[in-house]
């Protein structure tokens, strides 16, 4: 053996001077696998040079080796009688391939190991890498695995999982050790594309109508795009109010399964003859079933409330001692500001009745009543007319009404043709509180009294208007809000204190409000 050449070593690719024989000596601590490749930069093979030891290497002339700056390598002279690691008497080469270099979600690829003076039986460790790869990238085929050669070969096989997720193109690479600790690696890296095929998932919410009343049926339906079939989704209602009695059938939460990217549901809102106010549903979906996760946008219906409410409710006064007081305040002392006084009232022909009485002699005059002549009154001192009212045996509303100054009548949402310029400061009277049925000074009415409303400081009503259909409610301003349980006579919504009842008035189902 003789040296032709000075020393160098194997951290970059070398043909060692064009060397056909090479002398390589692992100066380092660690075995090193050294890779040798041809002309075109193909891996022809590798080898192992252990820690310490001189190995020598006969190769092309072109050819280059690679492994590590510990590896020393000088050119050659040879005998014919020496063996050499590529000759291959001695050293085991490792080489693999796969069946697919770039693969379609859905895809699959086979890796082959080829092996030469590996013995049968021998175990060998794989491994598949890359950045973001994860074995749910895989229906098939897992992350590490081993193989046992067997006439110099084996193989495995991967298929790419269609998980519906846009991630991008990944590469995977593949490496061969010859530890279970995969230390040690061996043969050349290959790598595989996978191409990302996936869409990302769309999830579109409709409803087949965003406006139903009472009775009518809605159906929601979810429309998906790159969802796979059998997905299932969850869905919820909700909503200030919403409740599941709001509902004839249907519930507040519920699941349907994706068949040709879609599916639906129904609800048929109850006629539940609540009296509620408009509401306003909104319908959420979700992948999950704690429905943390929402997928796709909310969507929302408004139920329109058509129901009429309580049919009936009043107070009824017979003429003969009947009558409900109201303690005093001052909600009562409207001095010369704005107010409104409405109520239902139902009498018998030309019967006298009294809505609303803070009289107190002499200053201070204001009754709201009807002698029984189909007119409307105000007394203050002088009796204020205007209008008329229905005869009898009906239901009608009236309301009282002052506006800077005038003082307006309205029947049934219709304002009378005669107004009076009113500067007449109502204030407090003493100890004295509101009568409704009867005078401070003892005069009774026999009617019907039904929804009967105090608002101060508002002129609720200016100009025509359509009478309300369903029970008043506690606009602002209301400082009295009585006459409207089936139950009490003295329940009252809205009062500056305990109403008392005097006589015998009695609550009725009967009232201005018909199904």
């Amino acid at each position: 053996m003789k040296i032709l050449s000075t020393e160098t070593n194997l951290g970059s690719a070398t043909n060692v001077s064009n060397a056909p024989v090479v002398r390589l000596f692992n100066s380092g601590t660690d075995n090193i696998l050294v890779t040798r490749k041809d002309y075109n930069a193909v891996v022809v093979g590798s080898f192992m040079v252990p820690s310490g030891e001189v190995v020598y290497v006969e190769k092309y002339f072109t050819d280059t080796l690679e492994g590590s700056a510990d590896v020393k390598a000088t050119k050659t002279a040879y005998s014919s009688m020496m063996s050499f690691v590529s000759s291959g008497s001695s050293g085991p080469t490792y080489t693999y391939s796969v069946s697919a270099s770039s693969v379609d979600e859905g895809g699959n690829w086979t890796t082959t190991v080829t092996t030469t003076n590996v013995d049968d039986n021998t175990t060998l460790y794989w491994s598949l890498s890359g950045t973001n790869v994860t074995s749910a990238d895989f229906s098939s085929g897992a992350l590490t695995g081993s193989g046992t050669i067997s006439n110099n070969t084996f193989n495995f096989s991967h298929t790419v999982a269609e998980d519906t997720l846009t991630e991008g193109t990944e590469t995977v690479t593949i490496k061969l050790f010859t530890d279970s600790g995969r230390n040690t690696q061996v043969g050349n890296e290959v790598t595989v594309t996978l191409n990302d095929t996936s869409l990302s998932p769309t999830y579109t919410v409709t409803l087949s109508h965003t406006v139903r009343d009472e009775g009518d049926i809605l159906t929601t339906t979810m429309t998906t795009a790159n969802v796979a079939n059998s997905t299932e989704l969850w869905w919820e209602l909700s909503g200030t109010g919403i409740a599941a009695g709001d509902f004839s059938s249907g519930a507040l939460t519920g699941s349907g399964t994706i068949s040709s990217n879609t599916f639906n549901f129904s609800h048929t809102i109850a006629s539940d003859n609540t009296t509620e106010g408009d509401e306003t549903l909104s319908i959420k979906f979700y992948s999950d079933s704690g429905r943390t996760t929402q997928v796709g946008s909310t969507v929302t219906c408004t139920i329109n409330d058509t129901s009429i409410g309580p049919v009936g409710n009043s107070v009824y006064f017979d003429g003969t001692g009947d009558y409900l007081s109201v303690p005093a305040s001052t909600d009562f002392n409207f001095g010369l500001g704005d107010f409104t006084i409405e109520c239902f009232v139902y009498r018998d022909p030309g019967d006298f009745f009294v809505v609303y009485d803070h009289l107190c002699h002499p200053t201070n005059k204001f009754t709201l009543f009807s002698y029984g002549n189909n007119d409307i009154r105000i007394w203050n001192n002088q009796h204020l007319t205007s209008g008329t009212i229905p005869p009898g045996n009906q239901w009608f509303h009236a309301a009282w009404v002052r506006q800077s100054g005038t003082l307006m009548f309205f029947v049934d949402g219709v304002k009378a043709p005669t107004t009076h310029n009113w500067n007449y400061s109502i204030g407090q009277c003493g100890t004295v509180g509101v009568n409704i049925g009867s005078t401070l000074y003892g005069e009774y009415g026999r009617f019907y009294l039904s929804n009967l409303r105090v608002v101060k400081g508002t002129a609720v009503y200016t100009s025509n208007f359509t009478k309300p259909t369903s029970a008043l409610t506690n606009i602002s301003g209301t400082v009295l809000l009585c006459c409207q349980s089936s139950t009490s006579t003295t329940a009252a919504a809205v009062s500056p204190g305990t109403l008392t009842a005097s006589g015998d008035p009695t609550a009725q189902t009967f009232g201005p409000f018909t199904a």
